[in-house]
């Protein structure tokens, strides 16, 4: 195999981050919904019709999720080092794992990728009533992740389960090569440091959905 002894801090692999964009893109998704509501709505944007509150609604709720992917575009790495992967902004580092620490790596589609987004207690009762916006979610993620793929790669380097997660405690970073090469490099990676085929790891699937980030970056 070729790169068996890459120094991996003289030459570490860097992967600029996208996944708060899809979380942004899920929301823009929304949109049309809205559109759809005010033309079936027979009482316009009346103060006392649906499409006024949908109309007031929507746009509170989808404020946090866009300036999630605002505050983070061009900012955000995951970086591959000899002994650790860190998750950085702006070079100050979020999350940090040890590859001793790694207890499972898993494959996935999912853009989950920081613990502050996981659901409360509540969130999670509302994940199972609200169950078919789960499934809307989960699709409109998997459509933006094709034509994403398409632009960055020519579709190239499009797999269902384009994401590797790797866990340690409690603790996780979520590594989403953007093209075919990035991908090499990242199964290389965890084949040499871990003897590790990436695609046959496990499935990670997010049951309960996932909230904006809650990153202190101060």
């Amino acid at each position: 195999m070729k790169n068996i002894n890459r120094d991996y801090d003289k030459n570490p692999i860097v992967i600029e981050d996208y996944n708060p964009l899809f979380l942004a893109l899920w929301t823009v998704t929304g949109i049309p919904l809205v559109i759809l509501i005010y033309i079936s709505n027979p009482g316009g944007i009346s103060s006392q019709s649906l499409s006024f509150n949908v109309f007031v609604i929507l746009p509170i709720l989808m404020f946090p999720y866009i300036y999630g992917y605002i505050k983070t575009k061009k900012k955000r790495k995951v970086k591959l080092l000899d002994n650790e992967i860190l998750l950085l902004h702006n070079d100050i580092i979020l999350e940090k794992i040890n590859l001793n620490d790694i207890t499972e790596i898993r494959k996935t589609f999912s853009d989950l990728y920081h613990k502050s987004q996981y659901p409360n207690d509540f969130g999670k009762l509302m994940s199972y009533i609200l169950f078919p916006i789960a499934i809307y979610m989960n699709i409109a993620l998997l459509i933006n992740k094709f034509l994403f793929h398409i632009y960055k790669d020519s579709y190239k380097s499009y797999r269902f389960y384009d994401a590797i997660i790797v866990f340690a405690d409690n603790k996780f970073i979520n590594i989403f090569p953007t093209t075919q090469d990035e991908y090499n490099e990242v199964k290389k990676y965890f084949y040499v440091k871990k003897q590790i085929n990436i695609d046959m790891s496990k499935i990670f699937f997010d049951l309960f959905g996932h909230m904006p980030e809650k990153i202190n970056l101060k």
